[in-house]
Order: structure tokens, then sequence, then C-alpha cells
């Protein structure tokens, strides 16, 4: 619920100390889900642990708050061709797939309707481009000196802009491009 909806779930505790990790307690059984929007805070219910598409939590939201999902809202849809079972809502996002609902006379769509799974590639992508750009800028003076070669004579500019062009994660290996000379370089990673 927290990937799509930004609901947050807090478990109560016993007050008691778990016999096999006592770093942690005993938990109850229910979770208070939770709900943060701006500088509110909406307590939406009560329930168990196995939660985790209870689209009552949902309508929940749209009955009494109805402008704190309206970014989900599908606004337009009269129907959809197929209306998923909870059940079968878990099993979807088990496999990293938002999939549209109705709640009443509403259709709406966790988070912006992308994929998770797509979302969570995307960020590994960029973390990567970001410790590799990162090694590239660590590695200015190799550089400078390629691209010296490349021009026949020396660099009058004191500070590189680098860009990545071209990556590929599997061989790293890729292109960089110096704007300022606008130069695109070959590199290898590995």
């Amino acid at each position: 619920m927290l990937a799509d909806w930004g609901i947050y779930h807090l478990n109560a505790g016993h007050g008691t100390k778990r016999a096999k990790n006592p770093g942690f307690e005993n938990r109850a059984n229910e979770l208070l889900f939770v709900f943060p929007k701006g500088d509110k805070l909406y307590f939406i219910d009560i329930l168990g642990h196995k939660s985790w598409t209870n689209y009552s939590l949902i309508a929940t939201l749209d009955n009494n708050w109805p402008s704190s999902i309206d970014h989900c809202r599908l606004i337009g849809c009269i129907g959809l061709e197929y209306e998923p079972k909870e059940e079968e809502l878990l099993r979807l996002r088990k496999n990293h797939i938002n999939s549209p609902f109705r709640i009443g006379n509403s259709f709406f769509i966790g988070g912006d309707g992308s994929s998770t799974k797509a979302v969570q590639m995307a960020d590994d992508i960029s973390d990567a481009l970001d410790h590799y750009s990162k090694i590239l800028n660590n590695e200015e003076n190799q550089i400078r000196k390629q691209i010296e070669n490349k021009i026949g004579h020396q660099l009058i500019i004191d500070n590189l802009v680098l860009t990545l062009h071209q990556f590929d994660p599997k061989t790293v290996k890729g292109k960089i491009l110096e704007k300022n000379c606008n130069i695109v370089l070959n590199f290898s990673l590995d």
C-alpha cells in the first residue's frame, strides 16, 4: 500500500521483547493504516496483517477525504473491460503490476499508473548512472589526456563537463561526451 498509495502501516507492540530477536517487540495482529498528505495525517482503519490489497482502505479515503486521492482517480473512465477481484489484485501486486479498479462509481489506479517493477528498474539504472558518473569524474586527468590526444593540442579549459552519452551496464562500456569540446570518447569500467 505504501508504494502504490502512500498508505503507511504501523505495528502495535505488546511491550514484550521477542525471544528469538530481543531487539524487536512482539507485535499485535492488527495494523493501523494511516495516510499522510501535506500537514494532515488521516487515520484510515485498523486491520490485520493480510490487508495489503484491502481496497476498503481506498474506499475509506474516497468516502471521507475524496480530494486526498484525486491524483489516483481515473477521470472520464466509465468502465473496465475486466475488474480484478481482491485476490487477483494481490497476485498482480506481487508481480509488480498495477491494475485499475472500481470503488462505487469511480475508478482508480495506485501511484502514477506505472509498473512498480519498471519504477524499481529505473531507480536501479539511475543509481548505476550516478555511480559510474562519479567514477568518470574521478578520472578527469586521464580523460583530459585522451581529449588532448584526439584534438592534437593541450586543452585550455579548466573544468571538463562530462555527460554519459551511452552506456551498457552488462559490459560496463559506453561513451561520454565532453560538452566544452563536443568530443565523444569511449570508456570501459571493467
